[in-house]
C-alpha cells in the first residue's frame, strides 16, 4: 500500500495514496488519489483503483473540454432528479454565467489548480459585470465560494465517471468568508409593524404573524395548506414549499428532514388564522363556491401569493414605519432574538427552525446570546445572596439558639436590616482594616509596598 499521510493548513490530517502504471497503450503515468480522512479509506480506495486497473479500466482525462463536461454534468444533475430544483438552478448561474465563460474553452488535461486559482482571483476582481455600463466589480467572498463549491462538486463526480485521475479542486484555497451577524426586529419594532399590519390588511397580518411566532421560511409559509394546520391543537406542520424558480413557480419539499415539522403556535396566532379562515369561506360563498386553492397564503379570490409580490409588500410595510429593513428570511432571525429574551432555550429555537444540528443554530446566533448570557450571571448571583442571607440568618440564630430556614420575604428583611447595619458599621469596618494593615509584616521577596491585604479588597 502507498497510503501516505499529509497536514491542512488547519492543522487537520488527511490521508492520499499514490502509483505509477502503464496504460494500455504502453505510456507509463502517475496517479494521485485525493485526500481521505482516514488511512483505511485511502488504503481501500487504492485497492479499488487498482482493480479497475487490472480489469482494464483506465485512468484518464477525459476527452473534450471543461464547457462540455460541465454542460453534461448539468444535463445528467437535472435528469437524476436527486438535486432539488432550486440547487439544479443554482448550480447553472454558478457554472453557465461564471466559469463556463472563462474556462470553458481549456481542454481537461489543462485544468490545474493554479488555473482554478487564477479564476477564482479574476472572480474576486471582475466577476460582476454591469449591464448597463458594462464596467465591472468584484464578486462577494462568498460568492466566489459557492462558485467553487459546485465546481468542486462537478470536478469529483468527474473524478468517478473517470474523467479526471484527481480534482484539482482540493488543492485550491477558496477566499477567506467570515459568516456575517444575524440581524432582525426587536419586539418593540415587531410589535409595531404587527398592529399596523392587523388595522391595514387582516389576510397579510395572520400570514406575518405566522411566520414571526413559527420562525418559518417564506418558502414554508408560502406551501402552507388548510390541512397542514390544527386549529384546535395549535399546531402547524411543514410538509412543503412553494418557491420561484427562474420566473417560475415551484412547489417542493423542505430544504431537509429536520425542516419536515410540527410546531405549536401561539392562541392568539390561531386566532388570527381562524378569521382569515372564515374570510376565505365567506369570499367562495360569496363567489358562488369557486375556490383556487386550498393554500392559507391567497387572497380573498382564492389565488395564491406570488412569492416576490409576498416579500416586497412586507418590505413597503416596514419602509412606510421606518424600520430597519430586513428580509423575509431576517424574519427568523428575529423569531430567535425574541425567543431567546422571552427565556427560550437555543435547543428548543434550533426544532422551531428546523435545524439540522443545533450547535449550527448556537454557532449562527451565539452573538446575540448575550442578554441570556446576563440573565445567567444574575441568576446565579442572587442564588449566592439568597445564600450568604441564609448563612447569616443561620449564624445570628446559632447565637440565640433559634435556628431555622425563613421564607424568601423574611430573608428579604433580614437583607435590608443587614444593609442598614452596614452602612452604620461602615466607620467600624474601616477601623479594623486599619488596625490589620498595621500589624502585617514584610515578607522577604516581596517588594515593601506589597500589601496581601489590599490585594484581595
Amino acid at each position: 500500500m502507498t497510503a501516505t499521510s499529509y497536514q491542512l493548513k488547519n492543522g487537520t490530517k488527511r490521508w492520499c495514496f499514490r502509483f505509477a502504471y502503464t496504460d494500455n497503450s504502453g505510456t507509463r503515468r502517475y496517479h494521485k488519489s485525493s485526500k481521505f480522512r482516514t488511512k483505511v479509506e485511502a488504503e481501500r480506495a487504492e485497492i479499488e483503483m487498482r482493480h479497475k486497473l487490472n480489469a482494464g479500466e483506465q485512468i484518464r482525462h477525459g476527452d473534450g473540454n471543461l464547457g462540455d463536461f460541465l454542460r453534461l454534468w448539468l444535463e445528467r444533475i437535472e435528469a437524476s432528479g436527486s438535486v432539488k430544483p432550486t440547487t439544479v438552478a443554482s448550480y447553472k448561474g454558478d457554472l453557465l454565467h461564471y466559469v463556463i465563460p472563462r474556462l470553458g474553452a481549456l481542454p481537461l488535461r489543462k485544468l490545474t489548480p493554479t488555473v482554478i486559482a487564477k479564476m477564482y482571483g479574476d472572480l474576486l476582481a471582475n466577476g460582476r459585470i454591469n449591464k448597463n455600463t458594462g464596467k465591472s466589480s468584484g464578486l462577494a467572498s462568498k460568492s466566489v465560494r459557492n462558485i467553487g463549491g459546485t465546481l468542486h462538486k462537478a470536478l469529483h463526480d468527474g473524478v468517478r465517471w473517470n474523467y479526471f485521475p484527481n480534482n484539482p479542486c482540493d488543492k485550491v484555497d477558496l477566499p477567506r468568508w467570515d459568516r456575517p451577524e444575524p440581524k432582525g426586529w426587536d419586539e418593540v419594532e415587531t410589535g409595531r409593524f404587527l398592529w399596523h399590519v392587523m388595522n391595514d390588511d387582516p389576510v397579510l397580518y395572520a400570514l406575518y404573524r405566522l411566520a414571526f411566532n413559527a420562525s418559518l421560511r417564506k418558502g414554508e409559509l408560502l406551501g402552507l395548506r388548510w390541512s397542514d394546520i390544527d386549529l384546535v391543537d395549535n399546531t402547524v406542520t411543514v410538509v412543503q414549499t412553494r418557491t420561484v424558480v427562474n420566473g417560475r413557480i415551484i412547489v417542493g419539499t423542505p430544504k431537509s428532514r429536520r425542516s419536515r415539522r410540527s410546531e405549536k403556535i401561539d392562541q392568539e396566532t390561531t386566532n388570527a388564522l381562524a378569521r382569515l379562515k372564515d374570510a376565505q369561506e365567506a369570499s367562495e360563498q360569496a363567489s358562488g363556491g369557486q375556490w383556487w386553492s386550498d393554500y392559507v397564503a391567497t387572497d380573498l379570490l382564492g389565488r395564491p401569493l406570488h412569492p416576490l409580490t409576498f416579500t416586497r409588500t412586507f418590505q413597503r410595510y416596514g419602509e412606510a414605519l421606518g424600520l430597519p429593513r430586513i428580509t423575509m428570511h431576517e424574519v427568523r432571525h428575529t423569531s430567535v432574538f425574541i425567543g431567546e429574551m422571552s427565556g427560550v432555550g437555543i435547543t428548543t429555537m434550533s426544532g422551531r427552525l428546523g435545524h439540522a444540528d443545533p450547535g449550527f443554530t448556537l454557532r449562527t446566533y451565539s452573538p446575540y446570546l448575550k442578554s441570556a448570557d446576563t440573565n445567567g450571571a444574575d441568576a446565579i448571583g442572587l442564588s449566592f445572596d439568597r445564600a450568604m442571607r441564609q448563612a447569616k440568618l443561620d449564624t445570628d440564630e446559632l447565637k440565640t439558639g433559634t435556628l431555622g430556614h425563613k421564607t424568601d420575604t423574611e430573608l428579604q428583611k433580614s437583607a435590608e436590616t443587614t444593609r442598614h447595619e452596614n452602612i452604620e458599621n461602615d466607620t467600624d469596618i474601616e477601623l479594623n482594616a486599619t488596625a490589620r494593615r498595621e500589624t502585617l509584616e514584610a515578607t522577604p521577596g516581596i517588594e515593601p509596598s506589597y500589601d496581601p491585604y489590599e490585594a484581595t479588597l
